[in-house]
Protein backbone atom coordinates (compact mmCIF):
# COMPACT_ATOMS: atom_id res chain seq x y z
CA UNK A 1 0.00 0.00 0.00
CA UNK A 2 1.17 3.53 -0.70
CA UNK A 3 -0.02 7.03 -0.12
CA UNK A 4 1.40 10.35 -1.34
CA UNK A 5 4.97 10.36 -0.07
CA UNK A 6 4.54 7.19 1.98
CA UNK A 7 4.70 3.40 1.98
CA UNK A 8 2.83 1.05 4.29
CA UNK A 9 4.57 -2.08 5.61
CA UNK A 10 1.94 -4.72 6.47
CA UNK A 11 4.62 -6.89 8.09
CA UNK A 12 4.78 -4.48 11.05
CA UNK A 13 1.73 -2.25 10.42
CA UNK A 14 3.72 1.00 10.10
CA UNK A 15 4.18 3.70 7.49
CA UNK A 16 7.46 5.13 6.22
CA UNK A 17 7.09 8.63 4.84
CA UNK A 18 9.40 11.31 3.51
CA UNK A 19 12.19 12.08 4.01
CA UNK A 20 12.84 8.67 5.55
CA UNK A 21 11.21 6.86 2.63
CA UNK A 22 13.67 8.14 0.01
CA UNK A 23 16.62 7.22 2.23
CA UNK A 24 15.18 3.74 2.75
CA UNK A 25 14.38 3.13 -0.90
CA UNK A 26 17.77 4.42 -2.07
CA UNK A 27 19.61 1.96 0.18
CA UNK A 28 20.24 -1.40 -1.55
CA UNK A 29 18.78 -4.38 0.35
CA UNK A 30 17.12 -1.98 2.80
CA UNK A 31 14.70 -4.59 4.12
CA UNK A 32 17.65 -6.82 5.00
CA UNK A 33 19.96 -4.06 6.28
CA UNK A 34 17.43 -1.87 8.12
CA UNK A 35 14.60 -4.33 8.61
CA UNK A 36 10.95 -3.28 8.69
CA UNK A 37 9.73 -0.13 10.45
CA UNK A 38 8.67 -0.75 14.05
CA UNK A 39 7.41 2.80 14.75
CA UNK A 40 6.10 5.66 12.71
CA UNK A 41 8.24 8.80 12.50
CA UNK A 42 7.95 10.87 15.67
CA UNK A 43 9.50 13.83 17.45
CA UNK A 44 11.92 13.45 20.32
CA UNK A 45 13.64 16.11 22.41
CA UNK A 46 16.60 16.11 20.00
CA UNK A 47 15.34 15.10 16.55
CA UNK A 48 12.64 13.51 14.41
CA UNK A 49 13.32 9.76 14.39
CA UNK A 50 11.91 6.49 13.09
CA UNK A 51 12.84 3.05 14.37
CA UNK A 52 13.40 0.00 12.20
CA UNK A 53 14.22 -3.50 13.39
CA UNK A 54 17.98 -3.05 12.99
CA UNK A 55 18.52 0.72 13.01
CA UNK A 56 17.13 4.09 13.93
CA UNK A 57 16.95 6.85 11.32
CA UNK A 58 16.94 10.49 12.37
CA UNK A 59 16.93 13.93 10.79
CA UNK A 60 20.02 15.96 11.64
CA UNK A 61 19.99 19.75 12.21
CA UNK A 62 20.63 20.35 8.50
CA UNK A 63 17.55 18.34 7.51
CA UNK A 64 19.53 15.33 6.31
CA UNK A 65 18.50 11.75 7.12
CA UNK A 66 21.26 9.88 8.95
CA UNK A 67 21.61 6.52 10.70
CA UNK A 68 21.77 6.83 14.47
CA UNK A 69 24.90 5.39 16.14
CA UNK A 70 23.06 2.66 18.03
CA UNK A 71 26.01 0.29 17.74
CA UNK A 72 28.20 2.73 19.62
CA UNK A 73 25.49 3.58 22.16
CA UNK A 74 25.02 -0.09 22.97
CA UNK A 75 28.61 -1.28 22.88
CA UNK A 76 30.54 -1.77 26.11
CA UNK A 77 34.02 -3.34 25.79
CA UNK A 78 34.26 -6.49 27.87
CA UNK A 79 36.05 -9.82 28.11
CA UNK A 80 34.24 -11.18 25.08
CA UNK A 81 37.06 -10.44 22.63
CA UNK A 82 38.24 -13.75 21.23
CA UNK A 83 41.23 -12.69 19.17
CA UNK A 84 43.58 -9.82 18.46
CA UNK A 85 42.92 -9.96 14.74
CA UNK A 86 41.11 -6.65 15.11
CA UNK A 87 44.48 -4.90 15.06
CA UNK A 88 46.89 -7.33 13.38
CA UNK A 89 47.61 -7.52 9.67
CA UNK A 90 45.91 -10.17 7.54
CA UNK A 91 45.56 -10.52 3.78
CA UNK A 92 41.87 -11.37 4.23
CA UNK A 93 41.25 -8.23 6.26
CA UNK A 94 40.83 -4.53 5.64
CA UNK A 95 41.72 -1.52 7.75
CA UNK A 96 41.13 2.04 6.58
CA UNK A 97 42.61 5.28 7.86
CA UNK A 98 41.05 6.21 11.19
CA UNK A 99 40.00 2.66 12.06
CA UNK A 100 41.35 1.02 15.18
CA UNK A 101 40.10 -2.43 14.16
CA UNK A 102 40.19 -4.62 11.07
CA UNK A 103 37.23 -6.22 9.30
CA UNK A 104 37.90 -9.75 8.03
CA UNK A 105 36.57 -12.61 5.92
CA UNK A 106 32.79 -12.76 5.38
CA UNK A 107 32.18 -9.76 7.63
CA UNK A 108 34.43 -7.81 5.25
CA UNK A 109 32.58 -9.08 2.17
CA UNK A 110 29.26 -8.10 3.73
CA UNK A 111 30.59 -4.69 4.79
CA UNK A 112 31.91 -3.85 1.32
CA UNK A 113 28.89 -5.07 -0.65
CA UNK A 114 26.18 -3.61 1.61
CA UNK A 115 27.21 0.01 1.89
CA UNK A 116 30.46 0.10 3.83
CA UNK A 117 31.26 2.89 6.24
CA UNK A 118 28.48 5.11 4.86
CA UNK A 119 25.90 2.67 6.23
CA UNK A 120 27.56 0.87 9.12
CA UNK A 121 30.18 3.36 10.30
CA UNK A 122 33.69 2.28 11.25
CA UNK A 123 34.37 -0.87 13.31
CA UNK A 124 34.61 -0.23 17.06
CA UNK A 125 35.61 -3.73 18.20
CA UNK A 126 37.37 -6.89 17.14
CA UNK A 127 35.50 -10.20 17.02
CA UNK A 128 33.58 -10.98 20.19
CA UNK A 129 31.11 -13.48 21.52
CA UNK A 130 27.73 -12.04 22.47
CA UNK A 131 25.29 -14.58 23.90
CA UNK A 132 27.38 -17.32 22.25
CA UNK A 133 27.14 -15.64 18.83
CA UNK A 134 30.25 -14.35 17.07
CA UNK A 135 29.81 -10.62 16.47
CA UNK A 136 31.66 -7.46 15.48
CA UNK A 137 30.50 -4.01 16.54
CA UNK A 138 30.27 -0.93 14.33
CA UNK A 139 29.16 2.61 15.09
CA UNK A 140 25.73 2.09 13.50
CA UNK A 141 25.30 -1.68 13.63
CA UNK A 142 26.41 -5.05 14.96
CA UNK A 143 27.26 -7.94 12.63
CA UNK A 144 26.39 -11.51 13.65
CA UNK A 145 27.91 -14.71 12.26
CA UNK A 146 25.32 -17.47 11.72
CA UNK A 147 27.28 -20.46 10.35
CA UNK A 148 24.22 -22.70 9.99
CA UNK A 149 22.57 -20.40 7.46
CA UNK A 150 22.90 -20.76 3.68
CA UNK A 151 25.48 -18.94 1.58
CA UNK A 152 24.80 -15.23 1.46
CA UNK A 153 22.86 -15.26 4.73
CA UNK A 154 25.54 -16.21 7.24
CA UNK A 155 26.11 -12.56 8.13
CA UNK A 156 23.14 -10.91 9.79
CA UNK A 157 22.53 -7.70 11.71
CA UNK A 158 21.48 -7.53 15.34
CA UNK A 159 18.04 -6.02 15.95
CA UNK A 160 19.51 -2.90 17.54
CA UNK A 161 16.48 -0.76 16.70
CA UNK A 162 14.15 -3.12 18.55
CA UNK A 163 16.61 -3.51 21.42
CA UNK A 164 17.15 0.22 21.82
CA UNK A 165 13.44 1.00 21.65
CA UNK A 166 12.88 -1.46 24.47
CA UNK A 167 15.83 -0.10 26.45
CA UNK A 168 14.58 3.50 26.47
CA UNK A 169 11.11 2.45 27.57
CA UNK A 170 8.85 2.81 24.54
CA UNK A 171 6.83 0.20 22.72
CA UNK A 172 6.33 -0.02 18.97
CA UNK A 173 3.41 2.46 19.09
CA UNK A 174 5.69 5.10 20.65
CA UNK A 175 3.95 4.74 24.00
CA UNK A 176 6.02 4.93 27.16
CA UNK A 177 6.19 1.62 28.97
CA UNK A 178 7.69 0.53 32.26
CA UNK A 179 11.16 -0.87 31.74
CA UNK A 180 13.67 -1.36 34.49
CA UNK A 181 16.51 -1.05 31.96
CA UNK A 182 15.31 2.23 30.43
CA UNK A 183 17.82 4.23 32.47
CA UNK A 184 20.79 2.21 31.25
CA UNK A 185 21.09 3.93 27.88
CA UNK A 186 22.31 7.53 27.85
CA UNK A 187 20.62 9.53 25.10
CA UNK A 188 21.09 13.08 26.35
CA UNK A 189 23.61 15.01 28.41
CA UNK A 190 22.49 17.83 30.68
CA UNK A 191 25.45 19.85 31.93
CA UNK A 192 25.70 22.51 34.65
CA UNK A 193 28.79 24.42 35.71
CA UNK A 194 29.24 26.37 38.94
CA UNK A 195 32.35 28.40 39.82
CA UNK A 196 33.68 28.62 43.37
CA UNK A 197 34.21 32.38 43.02
CA UNK A 198 31.79 34.60 41.16
CA UNK A 199 34.34 37.40 41.51
CA UNK A 200 38.10 36.79 41.43
CA UNK A 201 41.26 38.83 41.54
CA UNK A 202 43.84 38.92 38.78
CA UNK A 203 46.17 35.89 38.76
CA UNK A 204 43.76 34.02 41.02
CA UNK A 205 42.94 30.30 40.98
CA UNK A 206 39.40 29.38 39.96
CA UNK A 207 37.54 26.10 40.50
CA UNK A 208 34.69 25.03 38.23
CA UNK A 209 32.42 22.22 39.40
CA UNK A 210 30.56 20.46 36.58
CA UNK A 211 27.51 18.25 37.01
CA UNK A 212 26.32 15.92 34.20
CA UNK A 213 23.00 14.06 34.18
CA UNK A 214 21.14 12.08 31.53
CA UNK A 215 17.59 12.31 30.19
CA UNK A 216 16.33 10.62 33.35
CA UNK A 217 18.20 13.04 35.64
CA UNK A 218 20.67 10.31 36.59
CA UNK A 219 24.39 11.06 36.92
CA UNK A 220 26.56 10.08 33.95
CA UNK A 221 30.00 8.65 34.63
CA UNK A 222 33.05 9.00 32.33
CA UNK A 223 31.91 12.11 30.46
CA UNK A 224 35.00 13.76 28.97
CA UNK A 225 34.91 17.47 29.87
CA UNK A 226 36.99 20.49 28.92
CA UNK A 227 36.43 24.23 29.15
CA UNK A 228 37.15 27.07 26.73
CA UNK A 229 37.69 30.29 28.70
CA UNK A 230 37.11 33.60 26.90
CA UNK A 231 38.59 36.69 28.55
CA UNK A 232 37.17 40.16 28.03
CA UNK A 233 40.05 41.52 25.96
CA UNK A 234 41.20 38.27 24.32
CA UNK A 235 38.08 36.47 23.06
CA UNK A 236 39.76 35.19 19.88
CA UNK A 237 42.29 33.04 21.76
CA UNK A 238 40.50 31.15 24.51
CA UNK A 239 42.32 29.39 27.32
CA UNK A 240 41.52 25.66 27.26
CA UNK A 241 41.66 23.36 30.27
CA UNK A 242 43.00 19.82 30.25
CA UNK A 243 40.30 17.14 29.82
CA UNK A 244 38.80 15.55 32.92
CA UNK A 245 36.19 12.82 33.43
CA UNK A 246 33.09 12.79 35.59
CA UNK A 247 32.95 10.35 38.50
CA UNK A 248 30.14 7.95 39.41
CA UNK A 249 28.15 10.90 40.75
CA UNK A 250 28.37 12.67 37.40
CA UNK A 251 30.69 15.23 38.99
CA UNK A 252 34.02 16.72 37.97
CA UNK A 253 36.10 19.60 39.33
CA UNK A 254 38.32 21.66 37.07
CA UNK A 255 40.96 23.97 38.56
CA UNK A 256 42.55 26.61 36.37
CA UNK A 257 44.54 29.82 36.82
CA UNK A 258 43.04 33.18 35.94
CA UNK A 259 45.44 34.42 33.29
CA UNK A 260 44.01 37.79 32.29
CA UNK A 261 45.09 40.98 34.02
CA UNK A 262 42.18 43.06 32.74
CA UNK A 263 39.07 43.66 34.82
CA UNK A 264 35.91 42.34 33.15
CA UNK A 265 33.59 39.39 32.59
CA UNK A 266 35.01 35.94 31.74
CA UNK A 267 32.80 33.59 29.67
CA UNK A 268 33.28 29.83 29.76
CA UNK A 269 31.98 27.22 27.34
CA UNK A 270 31.90 23.78 29.00
CA UNK A 271 31.97 20.90 26.51
CA UNK A 272 31.08 17.32 27.41
CA UNK A 273 31.67 14.25 25.23
CA UNK A 274 30.18 10.83 25.95
CA UNK A 275 30.54 8.22 23.22
CA UNK A 276 28.99 9.97 20.21
CA UNK A 277 27.04 12.53 22.26
CA UNK A 278 28.40 16.06 22.58
CA UNK A 279 26.74 18.76 24.64
CA UNK A 280 27.85 22.16 25.91
CA UNK A 281 26.77 24.84 28.34
CA UNK A 282 27.98 28.22 29.54
CA UNK A 283 29.06 29.75 32.79
CA UNK A 284 30.88 32.93 33.76
CA UNK A 285 32.68 34.89 36.49
CA UNK A 286 34.12 38.37 36.88
CA UNK A 287 37.63 39.66 37.35
CA UNK A 288 37.24 42.62 39.71
CA UNK A 289 40.60 43.60 41.19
Amino acid sequence: MAQSGGRFFPETNHWVEEPFLSFYQNTPSAEYIFGYPITDAHETSWATVQYFQNVRLEIDPEGKVIISPLGDLFYEPDAGIISNQGKSSNSNCQKEFGWEFLICFEFLDFFNTQGGENIFGKPISALEYNNEILVQNFINARFEWLPNQTDGHRVSLSNLGTMFLSAIGENQDNEIISNENSSDVVEELNIWGVVSKLVTSKDDLQTLTVYVRDQNNKPVKNVNLFVNIFYFNNSDNPQQTAPVFTNSNGLAKIDFPVLENTIGEVQMIIVGNYKVITQSTRSSFYIWY
